[in-house]
């Protein structure tokens, strides 16, 4: 038995592994450091849900050697490979699950390039969806000690962070310790990744193949037509047909065949186990809750009905079909009519002011709501540019809300306030000096300058760490006015921006890539959060720098702030 505190920690994190299905069977293999020259390693053979801490052996780093004699797991080379390019690792979790091991198989590349997903923001040092993060993929090889070498080549060359995918095999990440580890996993497997990555090339990959074996078979056949009628030409043929689905593909087009087709294709991967429907852990509490309640629960969704059943009846929690009285897709209307609702409330049967709607994109809450129906918004991720816009006289529901840029500049601009995304794409390492900042954007300094004419700059950066963040944070909390124009270029992390013009309120979510101008006389304040974690450049008009009037009103103390 050790006392090796790591340890504890991993025992726990193999049962949360195994309570999500991610090491089935006796697969999966976990390990801690326990100094540069010992590690800790899972038994083989055993379930990694059911661990405990007697099921781990020592093995030497150097020479992979169970000093006990007893059977290491098969890819204890990885491990061990791992502790010795990265003596900052502490904890490495190879697992088996059936996202990433389908996803290992369809990416075709040596990288998966993950770009736009808010979960890269859990991987360390991952600040934005915006970065582009590679996660190597490499062909798996019985001959450990030739897999690891190819690892070790390409670790020479090329950055490696986080994890890699083995094809066909499973996804190994690590971290400074084992918190950090469980949280790279979840991060190269997030949820977003699932359906673009996962779903959307399994159909595509087998699209037309499908198609065209099964064109005059129903229901394939029916949808054919239909597609024939949505594209206005009758006599289209078979190829052409499959031409306009990987168009639509491309497109994103809601088509209701496309979605169809997709379905059924879909139900051969769930049915196989090549994958399951991704829920956030907090939904099946809730829907049970309200299921308990009596109240009935829909879903409507620009998916398919049979894709809708196959996700919440093959889910990471298992067959939750039962928790719903009915499903809606494209057929009783695209979600942002309103005409739409007003169908789905009489094919219920429930008044409109009966129903609540949730959903994060507001077009489809805006129709929602001119229907008669209750709305509420859904919004994930609190790190992600975005503008709410309240009444200020009542903070407690959102007049507006959006996470586009180009709908976020739109209504800015229409209020005097500039908006843009600009290119923060220089390495600055850990906690940049000032100097480094502005000599790495020195050139959106000057361009600024020549527009404007602006006099001096500086940069303001604030960790969590600062003893004095929490009499800044406050201080910033105030509201207040300046004489002259208030630009920030985010470089780095994120703050929330609250404006008061006129009897509105608007919430400005900006991180990095942000450039805002808020102009002179705008009352406003600023939220940093409790552990703040941003980097700006601040331009200013006059030689002085940062000057604020404090107007005196509490009214930021009744809005919402960052976490």
């Amino acid at each position: 038995m050790t006392d090796n505190l790591l340890l504890t920690h991993l025992v726990d994190a193999c049962r949360w592994i195994g309570a999500k299905g991610w090491a089935p069977a006796t697969g999966g293999n976990m390990s801690v450091r326990q100094d540069e020259h010992l590690c800790w390693l899972s038994e083989s053979g055993k379930d990694k849900g059911s661990l405990t801490t007697d099921d781990f052996l020592q093995v030497e780093i150097a020479t992979n050697r169970a000093p006990s004699g007893r059977k290491p797991s098969a890819e204890t080379g990885l491990h061990t490979l791992i502790y010795r390019l990265f003596p900052e690792a502490n904890a490495v979790l190879h697992v088996h699950t059936v996202n990433a091991t389908v996803l290992s198989r369809l990416v075709k590349e040596a990288e998966l390039n993950i770009s736009g997903f808010e979960m890269q923001k859990s991987l360390t040092g991952q600040t934005t969806h915006l970065d582009t993060v590679a996660i190597p993929v490499f062909d798996n090889d019985q001959d450990i000690d030739a897999l690891a070498s190819r690892i070790a080549h390409y670790a020479q060359e090329r950055p490696l962070n986080y994890g890699f995918l083995l094809r066909g095999h499973g996804l190994t990440c690590w971290g400074r310790d084992v918190a950090e580890a469980r949280r790279h996993l979840e991060g190269t497997t997030s949820d977003i990744r699932f359906v673009h990555d996962v779903l959307f090339p399994y159909a595509r990959e087998r699209l037309a193949a499908f198609v065209t074996t099964q064109q005059y078979a129903e229901p394939v056949k029916s949808i054919l037509d239909n597609l024939r009628d949505e594209i206005s030409d009758p006599h289209a043929g078979v190829g052409d047909l499959i031409n306009v689905l990987f168009s639509f593909m491309d497109e994103d087009r809601k088509s209701t065949a496309l979605k169809a087709l997709q379905g059924i294709i879909w139900q051969e991967g769930y049915i196989n186990g090549d994958f399951t429907g991704h829920l956030y852990p907090d939904v099946l509490p809730a829907l049970e809750k309200w299921k308990a309640q009596g109240i009935d629960l829909y879903v409507y969704s620009s998916g398919s009905v049979a894709a809708q059943k196959l996700l919440f009846g093959y889910s990471d929690e298992g067959d939750i079909t039962h928790l719903f009285s009915g499903y809606f897709d494209t057929h009783i209307g695209a979600k942002r009519e309103v005409q739409s609702y007003k169908n789905i409330a009489a094919q219920t049967g429930i008044a409109p002011s009966q129903i609540l709607f949730l959903s994060d994109i507001h077009q489809e809450l805006d129709a929602a709501e001119q229907a008669g129906f209750r709305t509420l918004q859904l919004i994930r991720d609190p790190f992600m540019s975005a503008l709410t816009i309240y009444s200020d006289k009542d903070a407690s529901k959102p007049l507006w809300h959006s996470a586009d840029a180009a709908e976020i500049a739109q209504q800015l601009n229409a209020k005097g306030v500039r908006f843009e995304r600009w290119a923060a794409d220089r390495d600055l390492g850990q906690d940049p000096a000032p100097e480094a900042v502005i000599e790495a954007y020195q050139h959106a300094i000057d361009k600024l300058v020549a527009e404007k004419g602006y006099q001096s700059w500086d940069v303001i950066s604030l960790r969590a760490d600062n003893p004095q963040k929490e009499a800044l944070r406050a201080k910033f909390l105030n509201e207040h006015t300046h004489g002259e124009d208030e630009v920030r270029f985010f470089v780095e992390g994120a703050g929330l921006f609250c404006l008061h013009i006129g009897d509105e309120v608007y919430q400005v979510l900006c991180e990095k890539n942000d450039l805002i101008s808020v102009p002179a006389g705008t009352p406003h304040w600023f939220d940093m959060g409790s552990e703040p974690n941003f980097t700006a450049i601040r331009i200013f008009d006059n030689p002085e720098g940062w000057v604020a009037q404090f107007t005196g009103d509490a009214i930021a103390d009744a809005y919402p702030r960052l976490a």
